[in-house]
């Protein structure tokens, strides 16, 4: 493989997690401490945060800017929030 490769599957693999934790988490917490029982995201975490890794690993660059900013991480989360509270 060369190197740009693993490089770059490094650095997406790196910031996928990072936004796993300061975006997925939260969301999941929030809807866990209001009682969704029914939410995918409180009943299969293991799933939901497979699947948030691999996304976020493939649309990293767009997530650069929710990952640096403090307010545009709040509004991701918000945006998180709204969608996984309609399921």
């Amino acid at each position: 493989m060369p190197d740009f490769i693993i490089i770059y599957l490094s650095i997406a693999l790196s910031g996928a997690l990072i936004s796993w934790y300061r975006i997925f988490l939260p969301v999941r917490y929030i809807l866990k401490a209001e009682g969704a029982k029914n939410n995918v995201y409180v009943t299969k975490p293991i799933l939901t945060s497979i699947i948030w890794i691999v996304l976020a690993a493939l649309v990293i660059p767009f997530l650069a800017r929710s990952l640096l900013s403090d307010k545009a991480r709040d509004e991701s989360i918000k945006q998180v929030y709204q969608g996984a509270k309609d399921d």
